[in-house]
């Protein structure tokens, strides 16, 4: 599926990828754009760099939903057909929140909020960050306030990590799973541990020995409290997994051309691939673009260069000209190497490729999120010539 029908027809876009290729920015460039061209839009972030709060007009990004405004698009030559939002996940808050719509009683909630094992789980569980921005984008989409939501997904290294969190949960909040730690407080701490099973006896009496009953305790205590939970945790993480697999749901990929990202960008694709998750563009940003064009052999072209510039510099300066022409001309090509391998790996036909040229500063305000997003619109071809500078 093309960019222009993506952001004309989903309502979830999921930014994707490793960290430091560009991936939040991306995010907010595309909903940017969606919000020109007349859908109400949010977009939803982890960890964003204050440089992009400030692009979008904010002081710092908030826990809560900020409106763009649209003066400030207009002054950056833009004209907004609809809303645009933005929010930064707040992972403990959004635990937190769950917390309190299943609590039975608000007693039970406060009880289950102080736990100390419960602090600490809601920060550290495997996949719990990613865990919860899935959540805040399912609250989010169930009120269907937005026509689009674009999210900014967590760097990860793993590309499980992100894919596999909401099963991890489901699977976490099995209740013949932690109904194993309910037994030895049972009876109230009556009998103890002499009441742990036999699986559970050895394991539980050497962790009491290393971290002291009051571990064994705030385990016991919470589970206890959680009692009567699991079901509605249990189909809301289910629910959350549906969303992924939804057919208005889309996988974007964002990269860079160098080795590394490539690399860690093919086995992204692979793992959305083996989950069946609907996935459509690579989005490789910071390509160097060559002042050659396709050349090959450069010896030619600079001799014809060198002759037109010494009429109007000096021969140092013609030099320098083109030593620096030499040096960008050697990034385009590593970068169009990369680009290659990407193809390579990459087997499906209707794969689309958008290529963002590096630019020559980070972007700290709207025109500069509005020429990703422009180029990022542009088709080009992973292969095709790496086009010029915004």
């Amino acid at each position: 599926m093309r960019m222009e029908r993506i952001l004309r027809e989903k309502r979830v876009v999921v930014c994707c990828g490793s960290g430091g290729v560009g991936k939040t920015t991306t995010a907010a460039a595309l909903a940017l754009r969606a919000a020109v061209d007349g859908r109400r839009t949010l977009v939803l972030t982890i960890d964003p760099a204050k440089r992009l709060a400030n692009a979008l007009g904010f002081d710092e990004f908030r826990h809560e939903e900020q409106l763009v405004s649209a003066d400030l698009m207009r002054r950056a030559g833009l004209e907004p057909k609809a809303e645009l939002r933005a929010m930064m996940l707040d992972v403990g808050g959004t635990f937190d929140a769950i917390i309190d719509r299943y609590a039975p009683s608000p007693e039970v909630r406060d009880r289950i909020l102080q736990n100390k094992l419960y602090r600490n789980l809601s920060a550290t569980l495997a996949g719990s960050q990613e865990y919860m921005a899935m959540e805040k984008l399912y609250d989010r989409v169930g009120e269907g306030e937005y026509d689009l939501i674009v999210l900014d997904t967590p760097p990860t290294r793993n590309a499980l990590d992100f894919l596999d969190a909401p099963r991890r949960m489901v699977d976490f909040l099995d209740e013949s799973v932690l109904k194993w730690f309910l037994i030895p407080y049972v009876a109230a701490g009556k009998m103890g541990l002499n009441l742990l099973r036999r699986g559970g006896e050895v394991i539980l009496r050497t962790l009491e020995r290393i971290t002291g009953s009051e571990f064994i305790r705030d385990i016991s205590d919470f589970f206890q409290a959680f009692e009567g939970m699991y079901e509605g945790f249990r189909d809301r993480a289910a629910h959350v997994v549906n969303l992924l697999e939804d057919p208005g749901t889309i996988f974007l990929l964002v990269t860079s051309p160098t080795a590394v990202a490539i690399d860690e960008a093919v086995y992204f694709y692979q793992k959305l691939r083996e989950y069946n998750f609907a996935f459509s563009t690579f989005i490789v940003n910071r390509v160097h673009p060559s002042p050659y064009g396709d050349a090959i052999a450069l010896d030619p072209v600079e001799a014809v260069l060198r002759e037109k510039l010494q009429e109007e510099a000096p021969p140092a300066v013609v030099e320098s000209l083109l030593a620096s022409g030499r040096a960008l001309h050697t990034l385009a090509m590593r970068d169009r190497a990369g680009l290659a391998r990407l193809r390579e790996a990459v087997v499906e036909e209707e794969v689309d490729y958008r290529l963002v040229p590096a630019l020559n500063e980070d972007v700290h305000d709207l025109q500069g999120l509005a020429q990703i997003g422009g180029a990022i619109m542009r088709e080009q071809s992973a292969t095709s010539a790496i086009p010029p500078l915004l």
